[in-house]
């Protein structure tokens, strides 16, 4: 009798029978001959494709990556998720060991129901392309293409979206998790309702015991383990959120968002380098399920062919019901790490005899090794299995397998004849961002007659939010303390009209955060992430930085804003944490929108533009200037998007350009111009607005206006972009001859190296500007004090200007 070693709420049970698990399912009883045939043929066809690569490693650019004798670890859960009639419904995410056998699968179901309708790509042909550098073929149906196009690793496919297949788009596989994770959960809110629950679709992610130890996962799983609470009763939901919200899936499971999701660890018998020891302290790692609210964990050898069939029977049969999973595989790596790490035996690599290797770096033994091939778990275990469950002779599996090979090796060598990515193939498109029609969006309205609505710049913020969710019910917002209109007030009244499955409280795990907003919004959705507070965000730099780069690289659509609010809180004094700026780290990443609006007409037109954007966008609100009436608006009633990318020019001057941004600076150079034009000094104030990109044409030719420059922002000279700001604009030879004096940097940090300091004198000698009461007149005439932003120190560096030029 086959045994299993499986964990099953909350309580370890060793030993139990297999035939005993797979009694409350039935999909080993469904599985006819034919299928079984398939699944040996589609084995052969993923283990024929490695071997091609294999066979021409000499053509492949970059490392080879294989992940030979560990087929079945992702072809059974696909052969699963495709008897139940759920796999392309289901969002599949694997490595370098696991994504071959996902591809397989999808040209496979594709062409068996004639999905070709919808996906005409090759998949297989696209893995070919990839490591061969060849160009991609685009797919008539989606536009989409099959491979990288040379950019990125050839290992890191960008997948396929249309039939849910999430690539290993970078190599920190952990994070991977929570995106699939993310997008899992958008399958459940939006495809769940009205479908029999067997038809749920679900996620499914791969990694390796080495992933496994990076710290995201835990974020993820702790997130999982929060969206799939199942409250006792109905009662208990709708005295905690109301029932206006309510869904039939929340009824029928008690979970508010639910998170069907299956994570399955690739755990090598042997790592190249290291142990299990000295990764994990080999930890019974299906145990640490037990950590995580209703989360299940099983552990099965990857040989084990009817074990494999019921373990993911039951994981994907109790995601469909919002219990996650872990599921370690147990496998043995047949090759090396990387194929330039080991050495055949004579004539073994030109026979296809992978199993007679005489050294791999960083293995010893290898006893263990051509033990594991003995009990090869495809051409011995799956192929014993088939043999006799389907009564085939040994024969005709071995043509299926001759087949296989022959088919690969040809189409390796029709791939190998198409032309290379070549330099200017690569730069057709090397955009940062997406191409956005600006024409389409509504513009500014410039009517007098426009009715208006005066609101602070928070206020602002919340209202366009709230816009935004009740036109298109694809915007969801989430982040720290959110629901109950958050810290600083930026969601205020959002959570009780739109219900917690629109607007939610998350974890305090940024990181987490991000590959959420990911997958949802590569699912389609137009998530909206806070940070609570904008240093908060460096904790999710790593995930920013995979995820951007997608777009970048391989224009995955990842649409989501992040929400950064930055600078001091209140009077100051909350320290780093809470008050730096985060720009400078954001500005490295490649693909990510930066904009910082000024006012409240900036926060709703740059929210609704970064609404319309395909990649991620960090807005980068000012915390002061949350209810002071220097930064608020008259809002017009009709919706309006003001362009990223484009500069706003805020008051004009002739004798010196001032380049600020963030709000507060912005401001502080508005009312400074105001002051020195009393002394006939003329300043031109410009906000960039975008920071990335920025609107170079027009900050150069504000410049060469007056001859004159200075950059004024908030954060320190290390972690602001000022000095990016100074040297792309005088990159320009027009603009740099036209200088009639050195440029200017006005920053935190100029009266010496305070680093966000708590006590108040030192907090504003830190900072650039300062605060002043002044008189000034409201809406009916009357006389009223007011809280404006000003700045000594530029009025300083200008004066200094006109003196000395």
């Amino acid at each position: 009798m086959l045994l299993l070693e499986w964990f099953f709420d909350n309580r370890r049970c060793t030993n139990e029978e297999v035939s005993e698990m797979g009694s409350k399912y039935s999909l080993s009883k469904t599985i006819s001959k034919k299928d079984l045939i398939d699944l040996w043929t589609l084995a052969c066809r993923s283990r024929a494709l490695s071997g091609t690569l294999k066979k021409n490693r000499d053509h492949v650019y970059g490392a080879c990556l294989l992940g030979i004798l560990q087929e079945n670890v992702s072809l059974i859960p696909m052969f699963v998720l495709h008897k139940m009639g759920i796999f392309l419904g289901s969002i599949k995410n694997g490595d370098h060991r696991t994504l071959w056998e996902m591809f397989v699968m999808a040209d496979f179901v594709n062409t068996e129901s004639k999905n070709k309708e919808v996906c005409d790509l090759n998949h297989v042909d696209g893995v070919f392309r990839n490591h061969f550098g060849r160009m991609p073929h685009i797919s008539k149906k989606t536009g989409e293409p099959d491979s990288n196009g040379g950019r990125d690793g050839n290992t890191h496919s960008r997948g396929c979206p249309t039939c849910r297949i999430i690539g290993l788009l970078v190599s920190d596989m952990g994070r991977l998790v929570g995106l699939a994770a993310g997008y899992g959960e958008a399958i459940a809110s939006r495809e769940w309702a009205g479908i029999d629950p067997k038809k749920r679709p679900v996620s499914i992610s791969f990694h390796g015991e080495g992933a496994e130890q990076q710290g995201v996962i835990h974020e993820t799983r702790n997130r999982i383990a929060a969206n799939n609470y199942t409250y006792a009763s109905l009662d208990e939901i709708v005295g905690r959120y109301g029932d206006h919200w309510m869904d039939d899936i929340t009824k029928e499971l008690l979970v508010v968002r639910p998170s069907p999701h299956i994570q399955v660890i690739n755990a090598n018998e042997f790592s190249l380098f290291t142990d299990a020891i000295e990764e994990h302290g080999n930890a019974a790692l299906h145990l640490r399920a037990s950590g995580y609210g209703n989360m299940k964990g099983y552990s099965i050898h990857d040989w084990d062919i009817p074990g494999m069939i019921n373990v993911f029977e039951h994981a994907i049969r109790d995601a469909q019901q919002a219990i996650p999973s872990i599921v370690v595989v147990r496998s043995y790596r047949g090759t090396a790490h990387n194929e330039d790490q080991i050495a055949y035996e004579d004539g073994a690599f030109d026979a296809e005899e992978f199993g007679r290797a005489k050294s791999i770096a960083g293995l010893s033994d290898l006893a263990r090794f051509h033990e594991a091939w003995e009990k090869d778990p495809v051409l011995v275990m799956l192929r014993d299995y088939i043999e006799t469950a389907a009564s085939v002779s040994a024969d005709e599996l071995d043509e299926i397998y001759g087949h296989e090979k022959e088919d690969m090796h040809a189409r390796a060598a029709r791939i190998l004849e198409e032309p290379h990515v070549t330099l200017e193939h690569d730069k057709e498109d090397r955009s940062w961002y997406p191409a956005i029609d600006w024409g389409s969006l509504p513009a500014y309205p410039l009517s007098a007659e426009m009715p208006t609505e005066n609101m602070g710049y928070n206020q602002a913020f919340a209202w366009i939010t709230g816009e935004l969710m009740k036109e298109d019910d694809r915007v969801v917002y989430f982040g720290e303390d959110v629901y109950s209109n958050g810290v600083l007030g930026l969601t205020k009244g959002i959570g009780k009209k739109f219900g917690p499955k629109r607007i939610w409280n998350m974890p305090i795990s940024e990181e987490d955060g991000v590959l959420n907003a990911a997958g949802l919004g590569l699912y389609g959705l137009k998530p909206i992430l806070e940070f609570q507070f904008g240093w908060f965000g460096h904790d999710a730099d790593p995930a920013i930085e995979c995820m951007a780069t997608q777009w970048y690289q391989k224009k995955l659509k990842m649409d989501f804003v992040m929400v950064y609010p930055c600078g001091i809180v209140r009077s100051g004094g909350s320290a780093q944490y809470h008050e730096e700026w985060p720009e400078k780290n954001l500005w490295e990443t490649k693909g990510t929108i930066i904009v910082a609006p000024a006012n409240a007409r900036e926060v709703v037109g740059i929210m609704r533009a970064a609404y319309a954007c395909e990649s991620p966008v960090a807005v980068l609100l000012q915390i002061s200037a949350a209810n002071l009436q220097e930064f608020s608006s008259d809002i017009p009633s009709e919706p309006y998007a003001i362009p990223i990318g484009k500069a706003q020019i805020v008051r004009e001057g002739t004798d010196v350009t001032v380049i600020a941004y963030g709000a507060a600076c912005v401001s502080a150079a508005n009312n400074e111009a105001e002051f020195l034009a009393k002394k006939n000094i003329s300043v031109h104030v410009v906000n960039p607005l975008t920071l990335r990109p920025l609107d170079l044409e027009t900050l150069r030719r504000e410049v060469i206006k007056t001859g004159r420059l200075i950059v004024m922002h908030e954060a320190s000279e290390e972690t602001g972009i000022g000095s990016e700001i100074l040297t792309q604009v005088l990159e320009d030879d027009r603009t740099f001859y036209s200088l009639l004096a050195r440029p200017r940097l006005v920053c935190a940090g100029m009266e010496g190296d305070l680093f966000i300091p708590t006590e108040s004198n030192l907090i504003w000698a830190r900072l650039p500007y300062h605060k002043e009461e002044v008189e000034a007149k409201d809406a009916k005439n009357r006389t009223v004090k007011r809280i404006i932003h000003r700045s000594k120190i530029l009025h300083e560096r200008i004066v200094e200007l006109m003196e000395f030029s």
